[in-house]
This record gives structure tokens, sequence and C-alpha cells, in this order.
């Protein structure tokens, strides 16, 4: 196990110091991250840093291979037993790298952000991330269909005077750009 986390950890080098010159060898590397990249790995964080690596040194050309990491990355948000959900804190750091790949994607993310919007049990990082996430979603991305759904988690973190000002402001911001994008 501790040899496979050098093994992850020394490719998102390799992918950081020879960018998108690891384009012939991304089937490969897909497979390996499929392979160990189950809900329970200890490796999760290590493996989404890779995909992070990946998703910056490829930009657009990381595209078509979104979809096959799907599955890992929707199973990563609902079996993350990491304390804080730091897990679910880095995959959605991860997936703000990826944001002009996710286009096609937006069907199946955009829910899981409400979830953990509306989720009493996420995480006050989590949640912040979600919100991230979302505003840089919406900056680059059509997200007009999901306006309604968006603004519905919005409402009860708008409305309670025990949430934290960055997420308020975060929500806020929020707000005003889906209502620009109408």
């Amino acid at each position: 196990s501790h040899y496979r986390e050098f093994f992850f950890t020394q490719l998102g080098n390799l992918v950081s110091i020879v960018g998108a010159h690891i384009k012939p060898f991304l089937l490969d590397i897909l497979a390996l991250i499929k392979e160990f990249w189950p809900p329970e790995t200890p490796m999760r964080q290590t493996i989404i840093v890779v995909v992070e690596q990946l998703a910056s040194a490829l930009s657009f050309d990381f595209k078509p291979f979104v979809p096959q990491l799907m599955p890992a990355i929707l199973r990563c948000f609902y079996h993350d037993d990491s304390p804080g959900q730091t897990v679910t804190a880095k995959l959605i750091n991860a997936l703000e790298v990826c944001t002009p790949t996710l286009e096609e994607q937006l069907h199946l993310l955009v829910p899981q952000m409400v979830k953990l919007l509306n989720s009493p049990e996420t995480a006050g990082a989590v949640r912040a991330a979600a919100l991230s996430l979302l505003l840089t979603l919406v900056s680059e991305l059509p997200l007009r269909q999901f306006a309604p759904p968006i603004l519905h988690a919005l409402i009860p973190i708008l409305g309670s005077p025990t949430a934290e000002p960055q997420l308020r402001s975060k929500a806020l911001r929020l707000c005003t750009e889906l209502a620009a994008e109408m």
C-alpha cells in the first residue's frame, strides 16, 4: 500500500514535470487510477492530486476522459468517511481545476454540490468548497437549467443568522452570478 501511494505521488510529480507530453500515456494512467481508486482506499487524496495534475497539464484535451472518472468521483462523494470530509474537500478543489472540461458532467456534479450544501452533516470547509466550485462553474459554464435547485440550497445559508460570513458572502455572490446569467 505504501509503495502504491509512493508510486502515485511520483506519477503526479512526473505529470507536473512533463505536462501535456503525458497524453500518449493517458489511457494507461487512467486505467491505473480506476483500478486503485475504490471508495475505501487510503490513497484517495493522492489519486485525486494525480487527476488534478492531469487536468491541469492537459486542459481541454482532458475533457474526453472525464466521463471515465465520474463513477469514482461520485463514489468519493457518497462514501467519504474521512475526518472533516477532507477527501470531499480535496476532490471539489480538484474539480475546480477541471472546470473547462466539466460541461457535459454538470448534470451529475451540480446535484451533488446542492446535496452537500443542503446536508446538515456537511463540514463547513466542504460547504465553502462546494460554493467556490459552483461560483467557478457559473462564471465559465452555463448553469441556467440548474438555477432553481442551487438557489433553493442557498436560501438556508443566506437566511441563517449563524451561517459563517464567508459562506453567506459566497452564497450571495453565487445568487448574483446566477441572476446575471438569467
